[in-house]
């Protein structure tokens, strides 16, 4: 039972929970707005550093990423 814990407890650091949470959003944004592609493709572009490669999300690209699914809502909103 102790090892099970100590596993969960090593997978669950704040960069995982951060890495989840980003990939929860973007799983819903893209099943709710077909046409959230682009803005995404932008937040993880503005948001990878010059010198890395891979993107690693971040508090600021969540919230931009929050920012979009309420700016597509709205939008969503404004055509019904």
């Amino acid at each position: 039972m102790f090892q099970k814990r100590k596993k969960f407890k090593e997978e669950t650091t704040p960069t995982n929970r951060l890495h989840d949470r980003w990939e929860q959003q973007v799983f819903f944004l893209r099943r709710k707005y077909p046409n959230a592609e682009a803005g995404i493709s932008a937040i993880v572009k503005a948001h990878t550093p010059k010198s890395e490669t891979e993107f690693r999300p971040s508090e600021e690209a969540l919230t931009a990423l929050e920012k979009l699914s309420a700016d597509l809502s709205e939008r969503a909103l404004e055509l019904h």
